[in-house]
């Protein structure tokens, strides 16, 4: 197997770990997505509604690069959690409106 494809490989096995780890985390922290409208999915419904629906019922193959994109988000979020943590203070994570 050439550099190249050895390369390819990895970032795929990559790709998959951090798309299962995002789902893992999600379930964990939000419970059960497709029970419910999160308020990315209802922001979304705004701008497109065809698109919402469509990525609310389908499982997409996410690519690493938007995998990376979102996860960045959530670990800022966890550095900045920790960051107030340790100064006692309280922060509200995730917020649930019924």
């Amino acid at each position: 197997m050439c550099q190249i494809e050895r390369a390819k490989a990895l970032l795929e096995v990559f790709r998959q770990g951090l798309q299962h780890y995002g789902e893992r985390q999600t379930r964990t922290q939000l419970g059960d997505r497709s029970a419910y409208l999160g308020m990315s999915e209802l922001a979304r419904y705004g701008e497109c509604p065809r698109a919402a629906v469509a990525a609310k019922l389908s499982q997409q193959h996410t690519s690493l690069e938007t995998l990376l994109t979102l996860q960045r988000g959530h670990w800022f979020e966890d550095g900045i959690a920790g960051c107030f943590g340790e100064l006692g203070l309280r922060l509200m994570r995730q917020v649930e409106i019924s």
